[in-house]
């Protein structure tokens, strides 16, 4: 019986979790979907534009 009390509590605490992540996650994303255009969102491209000189002595 011990275990199945044990378990059950773990249950809870893990749904207690789940729950609380999606509600953080639910509000961040509606945040950003209304302040921001679709624009703002994109990421910027910080890779080098110019081809990066090799090692010496390397093939």
């Amino acid at each position: 019986m011990d275990f199945l009390l044990q378990w059950l509590c773990y249950l809870v605490a893990f749904a207690a979790g789940s729950g609380v992540a999606w509600g953080i996650v639910t509000v961040v994303f509606n945040r950003m979907s209304a302040g921001a255009t679709t624009a703002d969102m994109t990421v910027a491209d910080d890779s080098p534009t110019e081809v990066l000189p090799t090692q010496l002595g390397a093939p």
